[in-house]
């Protein structure tokens, strides 16, 4: 536990903008700021970047028992040394930085990128601010004028009480529905940019909307997990909830337009129906659910790659 909590204090800005480590430890270690992957060979011919927010970066697991390094593993097994696994994950990316990051690293032809996320861009937590909810009327706009202005003014106090009382809960308001159509729109439409750009690159793309503890009913322990709003604040997982069709939606539309693209929302449910515990929250999992979900992306990239001539 202490080394868990010394490696998520120890990133700091880097030249490039981005956060990094360089912690050393016996579980966790950061080679040249990436999270390291264990089992890379020495003498590899390719690179696979494998890209998302915290469950990829995840520093709920020992380095061995990432998804990015679970997938080398597999790798390994089948493909020799032909194929060093980078995990490229830094917690709270959305999409649009996962791209950026993407631009971020030399992409060789030959090589492969794995973008593995969803949650960041459905939770959209922007939207959840009280200054956004509030922005969307005339008087939650003065509201707003008043905390920039004037914070200190015990009438604008008042009125600012007053106006955030009469939200609607997050979820209820008639543009919610709205803004997470747009979401999910904005998040397909920098997928298709990562495809066309890898696919320029000369590079190959596999793209993996992510699992997450709503999929299914929930056992009683997972609903313990749910209760505690400190880890899994209610308005992110009603924002989810709302938002969710509409990505499985965008992910269907990129399939359906030739990109390699899987749904892995239910992924993980059949052993969760089986009682195996495998939620920390609603998105970060433990070491065996990592194991399926690697497998479980190997399995496509593997089948994906033996249907195409190269």
């Amino acid at each position: 536990m202490r080394e868990h909590r010394a490696a998520i204090v120890s990133f700091n800005y880097a030249s490039d903008g981005w956060f990094e480590s360089n912690y050393h430890g016996r579980w966790f270690n950061f080679d040249n700021g990436l999270r390291r992957t264990t089992d890379q060979p020495q003498h590899p011919q390719h690179s696979i970047f494998v890209i998302g927010s915290s469950t990829v970066l995840d520093l709920d697991v020992p380095d061995n028992a990432t998804i990015p390094s679970l997938l080398q593993k597999l790798f390994n097994a089948h493909y020799l040394h032909t194929y060093q696994v980078l995990n490229i994950g830094l917690s709270a990316l959305n999409a649009s930085q996962e791209l950026a990051r993407l631009h971020s690293v030399v992409l060789q032809p030959g090589d492969i990128v794995v973008f593995y996320d969803g949650v960041v861009d459905a939770g959209d937590a922007g939207a959840n601010r009280l200054d956004f909810r509030r922005g969307r009327s005339l008087t939650g706009k003065a509201c707003n004028w008043f905390e920039r202005t004037v914070p200190d003014l015990a009438l604008g106090q008042l009125y600012c009480e007053w106006v955030t009382q009469s939200l609607p809960p997050v979820g209820q308001d008639p543009a919610d529905p709205a803004r997470a159509l747009a979401d999910s729109q904005n998040y397909a439409k920098i997928i298709e940019s990562v495809a066309h750009y890898t696919k320029a690159k000369g590079a190959q793309f596999y793209h993996f909307l992510q699992p997450h503890l709503l999929s299914q009913p929930l056992q009683p322990s997972e609903q313990e997990i749910l209760n505690n709003h400190v880890n899994v604040p209610a308005d992110e997982v009603t924002r989810i909830t709302l938002a969710w069709p509409f990505f499985e939606e965008a992910q269907q539309s990129l399939a359906g337009d030739g990109i390699a693209s899987w749904d892995f929302t239910h992924l993980l449910d059949a052993a969760r129906s089986q009682h195996m515990s495998l939620y920390l929250d609603l998105v970060h999992v433990t070491e065996r659910a990592n194991d399926i979900i690697a497998g479980a992306m190997f399995d496509r990239i593997q089948a994906y790659q033996d249907s195409r001539v190269f």
